[in-house]
């Protein structure tokens, strides 16, 4: 759904082929929701229903899937051009509280933590709070970009920032936590997924510079960088729960 949405917004000058209802139309778009959004409310009422500590989760993913649903209807959309990017930026979070969802579910997330200390400076803890929020925001400036609300500068400023971010808590897990299995393995997968963000990025940006209006080429790198831009933001999502929940925090110390 995130892919056909970016070729819905980014296919504006000139279509793709696509038939009437087809995955790069408007109705397609619509269409391909309503599946979508009935196993994010499944997946919602499931977590609510499981009780415990995922019964938050399952409350943010069904708000979320209702809030996509509603800026998703044309009628919304004609009444602000920030309802777009809103509607954007809802989806992504829908997506990265699916992703959530899925790790705190999991087999290994049911075996229970397996503590290593917080060694490194900055925390590794402060890196798994401040990570998300920063992929979050850069996906807010690719969206005002996509929605031409604003220019690619900030998009790539922000970039730079976030990739600097991701660098440094994904060496850090490797460093202070080279045998723990789950937290290698999310920091690993978390850098390979942000590198081809990256590498899409400049893809989109050269291709855009080259053609002159949103050809097809466009719409479709532009579209893999959107939805590789989903997957980062999951990802990270999904190792700085790992974090919270296996790295244990440095004691305070007590002044003498």
């Amino acid at each position: 759904m995130i892919a056909s949405g970016s070729a819905v917004t980014a296919n504006l000058v000139q279509p793709l082929p696509s038939p009437p209802g087809g995955l790069f139309s408007q109705s397609g778009h619509q269409l391909f929701s309503i599946p979508t959004s009935i196993l994010a409310m499944v997946v919602g009422i499931w977590l609510i229903a499981g009780g415990g500590g995922s019964r938050s989760l399952g409350w943010m993913v069904a708000v979320l899937d209702l809030a996509v649903g509603a800026l998703g209807t044309p009628a919304w959309l004609k009444f602000s051009s920030a309802l777009p990017i809103l509607h954007s930026l809802l989806a992504q979070a829908l997506f990265a509280a699916t992703a959530a969802a899925v790790v705190v579910t999991s087999s290994g997330w049911s075996r229970g933590p397996e503590p290593v200390p917080d060694s490194g400076w900055p925390s590794l803890r402060s890196l798994s709070s401040i990570a998300p929020v920063l992929v979050l925001i850069q996906i807010v400036l690719g969206a005002t970009f996509r929605h031409k609300v604003s220019g690619i500068l900030p998009h790539i400023a922000g970039a730079i920032v976030v990739t600097l971010a991701i660098l440094i808590m994904g060496m850090f897990v490797t460093q202070q936590c080279p045998n723990h299995r789950p937290l290698k393995s999310a920091a690993a997968t978390m850098m390979t997924v942000v590198f081809c963000q990256v590498f899409l990025g400049i893809a989109a940006l050269t291709a855009r510079m080259i053609n002159s209006t949103d050809t097809p080429v466009v719409v479709l790198v532009t579209g893999a960088h959107v939805v590789t831009g989903a997957l980062a933001l999951g990802v990270t999502v999904a190792l700085s729960l790992q974090i919270r929940r296996h790295v244990v925090p440095r004691p305070k110390q007590v002044e003498a």
